[in-house]
């Protein structure tokens, strides 16, 4: 039987912490991905006129599909960004001492994971791009006589 040393046991235990933390950013990501969805296919409907009349006045199924696109990318990178700045100002002002048990003292802070802020900004605004697909495609796909019938 081999002995594991206990710096083994930790990294296993970081491991599994980390794909925990990991599942649950993806299901957030996911429900946040269906309300981005929801919202874009909303706003299309409510602005079918719109594109129908700028659809008329000349604008091309990929500017159209492009301008939807943006729309949600552009709010989720702002999210993810909003979310990414509120996480830095939490972790610096949090009163690590204050939680550690009786005697115990830091020497130093841990640093703030720069790494998973890029990650959550790149996966916020990958999420918007994949929830507006569908909502562009739609806008693309109205014919121009009946969107601006509506």
């Amino acid at each position: 039987m081999q002995r594991q040393d206990a710096g083994d046991e930790l990294n296993i235990l970081d491991t599994i912490l980390a794909y925990g933390v990991r599942g649950v950013g993806i299901f957030a990501l996911l429900l946040g991905g269906i309300g981005v969805l929801n919202v874009g296919l909303v706003t299309v409907r409510q602005r079918i006129r719109e594109i129908g009349v700028r659809r008329s006045f000349g604008a091309t199924g990929s500017r159209v599909f492009f301008a939807v696109l943006f729309e949600s990318v552009a709010a989720t990178f702002v999210a993810g960004f909003l979310a990414v700045m509120l996480s830095i100002i939490l972790i610096s002002n949090f009163p690590l001492q204050s939680v550690l048990p009786a005697g115990v003292t830091l020497e130093d802070v841990p640093p703030f994971p720069l790494e998973a802020a890029v990650e959550g900004l790149v996966a916020a605004t990958a999420v918007g791009a994949l929830a507006g697909l569908v909502p562009a495609t739609m806008a693309v796909r109205a014919k121009v006589i009946d969107a601006i019938r509506y």
